[in-house]
């Protein structure tokens, strides 16, 4: 099974470490500079056009930060239907 982040990217739910909400994770400086090392080091992935309303961390081999348009509670349900977490 997969989570679906958008139409075409699907990940496995397994690896989610974390799911946050871009407006309050972003406040703190850490969170921002953890981001913009991701960032640097190629290990981010955005799938959306837009601005990102989400951002999902996996573990895993050099793991990868996905920004997404979906709000954090519905991909938090999403893993719940799956029966996972």
């Amino acid at each position: 099974m997969k989570l679906y982040l958008s139409d075409e990217c699907g990940i496995d739910p397994e690896a989610v470490v974390g799911i946050f909400d871009m407006d309050t994770a972003t406040v703190a400086p850490a969170s921002r500079e953890y981001l913009t090392r991701c960032e640097k080091e190629g290990r981010t992935v955005s799938v959306t056009g837009e601005i990102p309303v989400s951002f999902v961390v996996t573990a895993g081999e050099g793991h990868t930060v996905y920004f997404t348009r979906n709000a954090p509670r519905v991909l938090a349900r999403r893993i719940r239907t799956l029966g996972l977490k």
